[in-house]
């Protein structure tokens, strides 16, 4: 399996948490399917695995609370 230098981030609202957590973003674009949706891409880097994994363990337990 390849492992990407970047990662591209749909939802709005994951990427303003990784933000908020001082997480630097490296580009903002249009989605080429969806002009109306924005695409967020962050550098791979371990500050953002670390990030990136808490958010994801949140939204799990979220789930798995209703």
């Amino acid at each position: 399996m390849v492992e990407r230098e970047y990662k591209i981030i749909f939802n709005a609202g994951c990427a303003r948490n990784l933000l908020k957590n001082g997480v630097p973003i490296y580009d903002i674009k249009p989605d080429k399917n969806n002009p109306e949706k924005t695409l967020f891409v962050f550098k791979r880097t371990d500050e953002f695995e670390r990030v990136f994994s808490e958010i994801n363990r949140g939204i799990e337990e979220r789930r798995q609370g209703e």
